[in-house]
């Protein structure tokens, strides 16, 4: 699989601080990365003027956006994006629901104007209890319990979380203008993303309009937790697989260089030479990690990336 490598915005933005949108991409190119996954501005007050700012660095070249995120960066959020009575476009409740259309909406906004053609869009949660605390980098204790009842909420209520997903992504693929909506898994227990459901979404829509971007990190640290494999999404995914996110996980913690957790780099490396493809992959690190990480981190990852090509 030869995939062009990229880095994501929020991370950038943190670790070469100082600089503009514009020399950081400069910086990154030097480096070898080709590509760039958009994020919404870490600051909301910087919001307005650095979405401006990364979309004309964008348009001047020489590097351009694989993807723009829908929504915040769970590795830089203190608190869970999803949860009680904030489940995204699978909650039952129309706030909820308008919410992650907003989001949505300020993405596709953001692709328009660099020319990128993939917004990335995470389905929701199934409707939780109050209480609910089933992110997996923030909570780690009574997995059992948790995965029980997730079963239980699956049960009663899965088909038609999956509806309402469906109907949101109908109405978004009206106006995306030839955008792809990408489905990305995501670090909740109670994620309306297992294989299954990325795949119904799709086969409902179409791949025309909806394909599935995997967060292999986010898959890995779920498959510690009990939830599902990395190998099963990597499967049920490849007929519609638009692109790939790599980061490192251990339990509790996601967003690693290469090669300092659990996760299965001789999976991701033989399902790369094998597949056939050509999509682009992006490294997310956490916070705590800066830009003096990256070769480090690609020595851990073999310094090729998943398809044995170097960045």
């Amino acid at each position: 699989m030869t995939l062009s490598a990229g880095l994501a915005s929020g991370w950038l933005h943190r670790a070469l601080p100082g600089l503009s949108p514009r020399e950081r991409l400069e910086r990154a190119w030097r480096g070898g990365w080709k590509t760039l996954l958009l994020e919404p501005s870490p600051a909301e007050e910087e919001e307005a003027r650095e979405r401006l700012e990364w979309i004309h660095a964008i348009r001047q070249g020489p590097m351009d956006a694989a993807a723009v995120q829908a929504g915040p960066t769970p590795l830089f959020e203190e608190e869970p994006y999803l949860g009680p009575g904030r489940e995204g476009p699978a909650s039952p409740a129309a706030p909820a629901r308008q919410a992650a259309l907003r989001d949505v909406e300020a993405a596709l906004e953001q692709a328009r104007r660099c020319g990128c053609p993939r917004i990335l869009v995470r389905p929701g949660l199934l409707p939780v209890p109050s209480g609910w605390k089933g992110d997996l980098l923030r909570s780690w204790e009574d997995l059992e319990e948790k995965r029980a009842l997730v079963e239980e909420l699956r049960a009663q209520g899965r088909d038609q979380a999956l509806d309402r997903v469906c109907r949101f992504l109908h109405g978004l693929s009206r106006r995306a203008e030839g955008a792809l909506l990408c489905l990305r898994n995501g670090f909740d227990l109670a994620g309306l993303d297992r294989p299954q459901d990325l795949a119904a979404l799709v086969e409902d829509l179409g791949p025309r309009r909806v394909r599935i971007w995997v967060d292999a990190g986010a898959a890995a640290l779920r498959e510690l937790a009990g939830d599902g494999t990395l190998g099963g999404l990597l499967e049920e995914a490849a007929p519609w697989m638009e692109g790939l996110s790599l980061g490192d996980v251990r339990p509790g913690e996601a967003g690693l260089p290469p090669g300092m957790g659990r996760l299965d780099l001789p999976l991701l490396r033989d399902y790369g030479k094998t597949s056939g493809s050509q999509r682009p992959w992006i490294l997310e690190l956490g916070p705590s990690f800066g830009w003096e990480t990256l070769a480090p981190a690609l020595d851990g990852w073999g310094a090729s990336g998943p398809g044995g090509s170097p960045p």
